[in-house]
């Protein structure tokens, strides 16, 4: 897991670049794509990012950083580790599994309950 305010091979960049925006890895010379509008380049990072995991981060045309997003099986983890859950091995491997199999993260959450949630009775 990335360390909070380090960013890992999995995050996603969005730049401004000659009046368009560009979305790359983080660290990384080769560009993903160029949209014409920040939105457009922001929607195309999430979308990257939610399948492993990882953070979205965006700069204004000055170069600050503007908006970070935390997405997919990082925030997952990041938030178990908030309400002191620990995630094993399994659980991982499950978690990496039922985030590409299933449309949304809610349903990837749902499939875990079932399997390793607690019953009530």
């Amino acid at each position: 897991m990335t360390r909070p305010g380090r960013l890992g091979a999995t995050d996603i960049s969005v730049t401004p670049s000659g009046g368009q925006w560009v979305v790359r890895r983080v660290r990384a010379a080769r560009r993903i794509g160029v949209y014409p509008t920040q939105e457009e380049a922001i929607s195309a990072a999430q979308a990257l990012t939610r399948q492993k995991g990882g953070q979205v981060v965006v700069q204004d045309r000055d170069g600050a950083t503007h908006k970070r997003f935390t997405l997919g099986r990082l925030a997952f983890e990041k938030i178990s580790a908030v309400e002191g859950i620990r995630l094993s091995k399994t659980m991982k491997q499950d978690l990496r599994r039922s985030m590409m199999t299933t449309d949304t993260p809610e349903a990837a959450r749902r499939v875990l309950i079932a399997k390793y949630g607690k019953t009530n009775g």
